[in-house]
C-alpha cells in the first residue's frame, strides 16, 4: 500500500481484507494480531494521521462486515480494491547513468 495515495477508507478497507487474509474467520485473534503489530498493516505515511485506537476500531468494525467464505475471495477483493489506483500495474524501474 506504501506506493498508492490511498484516503481514509481505501485504507481500513485494504487492511481489513488483509487481516481477513491473515486470521480468516478468526475475529479476535484478528483483533488482537492487529493491535500487536499495526505497522504491518498501516502505510508509514497515514501512521501519524490518527492514534492507533482510532485505526484499530475503524479496522475491525470493516473487519466485522466482511462477507467472504475464503481467503481467495478476499486477496480477489483486494485485487479489484487496487486496480483503480494510479500506480497499479505501473512499472518502476533504477537507471543508472554511464
Amino acid at each position: 500500500m506504501g506506493k498508492f495515495k490511498l484516503e481514509e477508507s481505501d485504507i481500513v478497507t485494504l487492511t481489513a481484507l488483509q487481516l481477513f487474509v491473515d486470521y480468516t474467520h478468526a475475529h479476535e485473534v484478528a483483533n488482537r494480531g492487529l493491535q500487536s503489530d499495526l505497522d504491518k498493516y498501516l502505510p508509514i505515511l497515514s501512521k501519524g494521521q490518527f492514534p492507533q485506537i482510532y485505526w484499530e476500531q475503524k479496522i475491525m468494525e470493516k473487519y466485522t462486515t466482511l462477507k467472504f467464505t475464503t481467503k481467495m475471495e478476499a486477496k480477489l477483493a483486494y485485487i479489484e480494491h487496487v486496480k483503480h489506483q494510479d500506480l497499479f500495474e505501473s512499472h518502476q524501474f533504477y537507471v543508472k547513468v554511464i
